[in-house]
């Protein structure tokens, strides 16, 4: 029997509500206040940003005969927090640590709901910012991830087949970009997305 070949593709799409404890480390981190005339909410900036994450996350296998070899979907929900460095032309770098809670459901060797996931991911990133409007930024990047997966599938699918417990680790290429909508003087709305080439 031919060993199926792994689709290991997670699409991402989130929402950040960013902390405004974030929005002032960056404007202290330059000396700046929001009140400064040279203080732009928008721009990456340099500093630290804290915020929660919401994700459709989804995993397949499949072999040459089979498409549908094994298909695994579900919800993520993650604290971040990200340090980033405004550089020239609006470049800059972004470290960010993240750990999430999911919840899963699996078909393949029959069904099964719930499953519980741990994650825990490390990512470097270097990116653009755009300004096509005054309230409005557009932050393209790229970057290189490593993130651990504990994978929680213990019990039995509706054929009786059963579920294990494993821990991998795997480096990706994360490829995105983050809108940010600027809400009064002082507060942001910021939505990325994200693919993830595993």
């Amino acid at each position: 029997m031919r060993s199926p070949r792994l689709l290991t593709e997670s699409l991402h799409t989130s929402t950040y509500l960013l902390a405004m404890l974030g929005c002032l480390a960056s404007s202290l981190a330059q000396g700046q206040s929001p009140a400064d005339e040279t203080f732009n909410l928008l721009e990456t900036g340099t500093g630290v940003e804290l915020g929660i994450g919401a994700y459709h996350n989804e995993y397949k296998e499949h072999t040459d005969t089979d498409p549908d070899f094994m298909h695994q979907s579900g919800r993520l929900y993650d604290l971040q927090l990200d340090a980033h460095m405004t550089l020239d032309n609006d470049l800059f770098i972004k470290a960010i640590v993240r750990v999430g809670d999911a919840r899963f459901d699996y078909s393949g060797s029959g069904t099964a709901s719930d499953h519980k996931d741990r994650i825990n991911d490390v990512r470097l990133l270097v990116g653009k910012d755009f300004f096509p409007r005054p309230s409005l930024a557009i932050s393209p990047y790229i970057g290189l991830g490593s993130r651990n997966l504990s994978d929680d599938a213990r019990g039995k699918t509706s054929i009786g087949a059963i579920g294990y417990r494993r821990d991998s680790q795997y480096s990706y290429l994360p490829i995105g970009a983050s809108i940010r909508f600027q809400v009064g003087n002082d507060a942001l709305i910021n939505t990325t997305l994200e693919y993830d080439y595993v």
